[in-house]
């Protein structure tokens, strides 16, 4: 179990690098 929160982590840092810029796109596209 502590191993996945390490890895959770060091992911959610980089998904949220990710998902941030396409969550924009969809709220500047209406």
């Amino acid at each position: 179990m502590r191993d996945a929160y390490q890895i959770r982590s060091l992911i959610e840092p980089f998904a949220v690098r990710v998902a941030t810029p396409m969550v924009h796109a969809i709220i500047s596209n209406g």
